[in-house]
């Protein structure tokens, strides 16, 4: 049945989903409340104002956060597959626009079947989203899943430890900040953001908020060392309407991460 939906996702790998299989999005009267609904086995672990963030690029910069949230089941996932990284702890997006306020929440399930999870770990992901979008009242529409590059892995010629501390401070040296991590033994999910090419990107593509900040991954996997990381470059596919200005920067945002990885 696996190998069947992979068949399918390279059959249909060049078609455009009119609803973004990415994440799920709807319309809410009260954020917080909302929040207050997710299951006590989501634990906030950081919140992301982008808003605030963006204040010295776009002082008009609408109301939009980003909660990082952890469940039970996310360092049992990540030891199993690293890359899961790449969007868990997972994320819940909230922001405002024409007096409007409204939810984003990443497509984990696709975004593992794109990763090539395991059937009882893909299991285990179901549930994850099932209840969150239980929680957040989301209903779906059918979702055309389609098979684009998300994210880049390399192998990295250096100690998993080393490499977490030198791509860190590479990150930073290079214009980007680190306002959060999640580490295990052998996994640094750095999260990192740059708000001037950040606020051209969030201010034209708002629900991609949902996996800011940039995640850069660095794990350790049969005694090697690797890096992994949310391909800018998958935005294109994603919105084809990006301004001028927006594809600028993500070529800038593509620029620093490889900048601050190359070398090794």
């Amino acid at each position: 049945m696996r190998k069947f939906l992979f068949l399918l996702l390279f059959v249909f790998g060049f078609s455009y989903a009119t609803n973004f299989s990415l994440y799920y999005k709807r319309s809410i009267h009260h954020p917080d409340n909302t929040l207050k609904r997710l299951n006590k086995d989501f634990k906030l672990l950081y919140t992301f104002d982008i808003q605030k963030t963006m204040q010295a690029y776009n002082k008009d910069f609408i109301p939009y956060k980003v909660y990082i949230y952890n469940t039970k089941y996310t360092d049992e996932l990540l030891s199993k597959y690293k890359e899961l990284g790449n969007t868990l702890p997972f994320s819940v997006l909230i922001y405002q626009k024409d007096g409007v306020n409204y939810i984003v929440i990443p497509n984990i399930y696709y975004v593992s079947i794109l990763l090539g999870v395991d059937n009882k770990s893909l299991k285990t992901i179901d549930k994850i989203q099932k209840t969150l979008l239980k929680d957040t009242n989301m209903h779906p529409s059918n979702i055309s899943y389609t098979s684009i590059s998300l994210f880049t892995i390399k192998p990295y010629n250096m100690d998993f430890n080393d490499a977490s501390t030198f791509i860190k401070s590479s990150l930073e040296s290079n214009g980007m900040t680190v306002p959060h991590e999640y580490k295990t033994k052998d996994e640094d999910i750095i999260y990192s953001c740059n708000a001037k090419w950040g606020s051209f990107i969030l201010s034209d593509f708002k629900d991609i908020g949902v996996f800011a900040p940039c995640r850069v991954i660095v794990y350790s996997k049969d005694g090697k060392t690797y890096v992994s990381y949310f391909n800018p470059q998958a935005l294109n596919y994603l919105n084809k309407n990006l301004k001028p200005s927006s594809i600028d920067a993500i070529k800038q945002l593509n620029n620093i991460i490889q900048n601050s990885i190359s070398g090794f």
